[in-house]
């Protein structure tokens, strides 16, 4: 394979002539670009990235890592992850606005616990210049770990108050979160503004961000209206549609439901739609829903889906953003970026005002 040395020789430059085309520097003369471009593009060189790296510089590389913990521990949780709206379409979107700038995407996804720990090691490779990271639990320690090795991240969904607390000195960390706490309060206040009284609440996994958020924020609009948090009316589905129907199915057999639900993700919306019509209970007549998201499927569905607005584009677009800054800021300089985006109630017909 040739290398740079036999570049120049055969361009007739000097070997930091070619070093400086092949890193896009702006002080070589057009002519002298366009013969060593020349030479690389007949002989298929290409540049050694070993060295790049030991030489400290760019690649241009932004690793992207998805955590996707299955915590019943089957195997058939990796098959749904690219059906799943928030991290498909997360990875979709940052693999799109990275190469819109110039930027190649290095895509990651981790299923097991022992993977998570392992990022350490991945970052302290420095095959990349950054990392945004999707998925975590909201209060994993492995962030400052990972914030001791030096290379910039982002997070995607983590615990602020926790993190800006334990960061290390000199971190260079974004953080990018929407507003699911208030997302929770509004959810419990418009089914309390139709007339809900007894609502039920299905969950995703309480290590997520999105879930304690969302959680929260109903427990403190039930509690602030003095109404009664009954623990029959909350089903812990996880995110997973199997446990979503198993648990729901149980609650229909004991014979008392909620007026209403709110229900943490579209995907686990839609499998309560289901199971009620298959019991002869009709939405939103019976029971109304208000969920998250607003995936593809939801303004679809019999009835569509009253939902709120994950802007997966937006904070995609701003984690990149975040990435980019800390890349550029150089490597002694310390940086923490932070930003919670608002998350929009699309009103469909899954909701219906009681008397």
């Amino acid at each position: 394979m040739i290398n740079s040395k036999e570049i120049a020789k055969i361009a007739g430059v000097s070997r930091s002539t070619v070093s400086r085309v092949i890193n896009n520097y702006p002080n070589v003369p057009q002519k002298t670009k366009e013969k060593v471009l020349k030479v690389i593009r007949e002989y298929n060189y290409r540049p050694n990235f070993s060295a790049k790296v030991l030489c400290g510089k760019k690649t241009n590389t932004i690793g992207i890592f998805v955590v996707s913990l299955n915590p019943q521990g089957e195997n058939t949780f990796k098959v749904n992850l690219f059906q799943n709206f928030y991290f498909g379409n997360t990875v979709d979107a940052l693999i799109d606005i990275s190469n819109a700038n110039g930027y190649y995407s290095l895509v990651q996804i981790i299923y097991k616990k022992d993977g998570v720990s392992k990022l350490v090691d991945i970052f302290a490779e420095n095959r990349f210049d950054g990392g945004i990271i999707i998925g975590l639990d909201r209060k994993d320690p492995v962030v400052f770990d990972i914030a001791r090795v030096g290379l910039p991240f982002v997070l995607i969904h983590y615990d602020e108050e926790y993190l800006l607390k334990n960061l290390p000195e000199k971190s260079k960390v974004g953080l990018v979160n929407s507003m699911d706490y208030e997302a929770g309060v509004q959810a419990t206040e418009y089914l309390i503004s139709l007339g809900h009284r007894d609502i039920g609440f299905i969950s995703g996994r309480f290590t997520n961000y999105s879930t304690y958020e969302r959680w929260r924020g109903f427990l403190d609009v039930m509690r602030k209206n003095s109404l009664e948090i009954r623990k029959e009316f909350f089903i812990r589905g996880d995110y997973l549609l199997y446990k979503t129907e198993m648990e729901l199915k149980h609650l229909i057999k004991a014979g008392k439901l909620p007026t209403a639900f709110i229900v943490c993700n579209d995907d686990m919306a839609l499998v309560t739609i289901n199971v009620l019509k298959s019991n002869g209970i009709k939405v939103p007549d019976d029971v109304s829903l208000i969920s998250f998201d607003n995936n593809s499927l939801a303004e679809f569905s019999t009835p569509s889906l009253t939902t709120f607005k994950l802007p997966v584009y937006e904070m995609s677009e701003r984690a990149f953003n975040i990435i980019v800054k800390l890349i550029e800021a150089g490597k002694y300089q310390e940086k923490t970026f932070v930003y919670t985006m608002p998350m929009t109630l699309i009103s469909r017909n899954s909701c219906k005002a009681v008397r």
